[in-house]
Formats: structure tokens, C-alpha cells, sequence
């Protein structure tokens, strides 16, 4: 029996949700940002975590 992947070999979409996410620019007006993660959460509701 041979030794399986230690690490994926392609991003989830998780992933891809975190790296947008990340390198996204935070938005001064509080309403505003707030408005911009609801869209990011709603564009992947799947991957998005669920933040209160």
C-alpha cells in the first residue's frame, strides 16, 4: 500500500473565498463594508464562514 497526498493539489473553493477576502480592501464606512461582505457571503454561500 503506497503513501496517499499529504496536501491537495488544487485550492477549494473555500480557498479561493479566504484569498479573496483577504487581499480585498477594507472599506472605511462601516455600512459599506458591511454591505461588500453580505455580496462576498452571498456569492459562495457554501464556502463563506458565518460570522456574527
Amino acid at each position: 500500500m503506497s503513501q496517499g497526498d499529504f496536501y491537495f493539489k488544487k485550492s477549494s473553493p473555500f480557498d479561493d473565498w479566504v484569498i479573496n477576502y483577504g487581499y480585498s480592501q477594507l472599506l472605511n464606512d462601516q455600512e459599506q463594508e458591511q454591505a461588500r461582505l453580505n455580496i462576498m457571503r452571498a456569492s459562495d454561500a457554501d464556502c463563506a464562514p458565518t460570522l456574527t
